[in-house]
């Protein structure tokens, strides 16, 4: 992901943020509990979980940190507003803050084996504009 200052991609030129927050929603498995969803991020400022939330969270070499779902789910449990979710729904969210950053990379992936059945990996952003505007 990264943030421009035009709509030109060609002529963009990179616009370093001071403080955003990227919400990885709806981490959850397979039937069976296989087929687990997970985030893997690095090199940012904080990141957030409720304390009684349903990730296995694991620190990884250097600043990679890895949030990886232990709990079933469907379609169903969905959240339809990240600004509106259910407790349950907020057990499976990981809220990650980058501060001072035109881009950021994670790595999304799923474990098990593969079949015909896709995972859904939601996700949104926030960020307050006024901020950076003089």
């Amino acid at each position: 992901m990264r943030s421009n200052s035009s709509n030109n991609t060609a002529n963009a030129q990179r616009r370093q943020l001071p403080l955003f927050d990227f919400t990885f929603v709806d981490l959850d498995q397979g039937s069976g509990n296989k087929r687990a969803e997970r985030v893997e991020a690095w090199s940012f400022a904080e990141y957030y979980v409720m304390d009684d939330n349903d990730l296995q969270v694991l620190q990884m070499q250097g600043t990679r940190m890895s949030f990886e779902s232990t709990e079933y789910g469907t379609g169903g449990d969905n959240p339809m507003d990240p600004m509106a979710m259910s407790e349950q729904q907020m057990r499976r969210a990981v809220t990650i803050t980058y501060a001072n950053t035109a881009c950021f990379n994670v790595m999304l992936g799923v474990t098990g084996h593969q079949n015909q059945y896709g995972r859904k990996i939601l996700f949104a952003g926030i960020y307050n504009t006024s901020a950076t505007q003089q």
